[in-house]
């Protein structure tokens, strides 16, 4: 089976990786920062024997996560699993915070999920269910 987790790198989306692999489902882990996404696909692959699919996004922008999907495509007919975890919350003063922030988390914590969610029908909705 496979599964796409979105925050992999840290905290329950590291968790939820772990347990995944463990149990035998195949990775897409997605992260910002590309070091931290091989460091853990390192680590998973030294203790399962499952395939492993790496992809630095920036989910914030619309774009990288319509790449992300379209990648995910190349490697995968369908998707069994999408976990949305990541999202990022900035605690600030309202008239005092800098201009899009409000924007960037919207970015992330919903639209991102938005668009992978409508992503992981690409098999044409022939498929009974996708896990979310």
């Amino acid at each position: 089976m496979n599964t796409i987790i979105t925050g992999a790198t840290k905290g329950i989306g590291r968790a939820t990786a772990e347990i995944f692999a463990q149990q035998g489902f195949n990775l897409a882990l997605v992260a910002r920062h590309s070091e931290d996404l091989q460091q853990l696909k390192q680590d998973l692959e030294s203790k399962f024997p499952v395939q492993i699919h790496i992809f630095p996004t920036d989910l914030a922008q619309k774009e990288e996560v319509l790449r992300l999907g379209d990648l995910i495509k190349t490697h995968w007919d369908t998707v069994d699993v999408l976990i949305n975890n990541a999202g990022i919350f900035i605690q600030s003063e309202m008239l005092d915070e800098d201009n899009g922030l409000l924007e960037n988390m919207m970015n992330i914590n919903l639209y991102a999920a938005y668009h992978l969610t409508r992503y992981r029908t690409y098999d044409g909705g022939t498929r009974e269910r996708t896990y979310l």
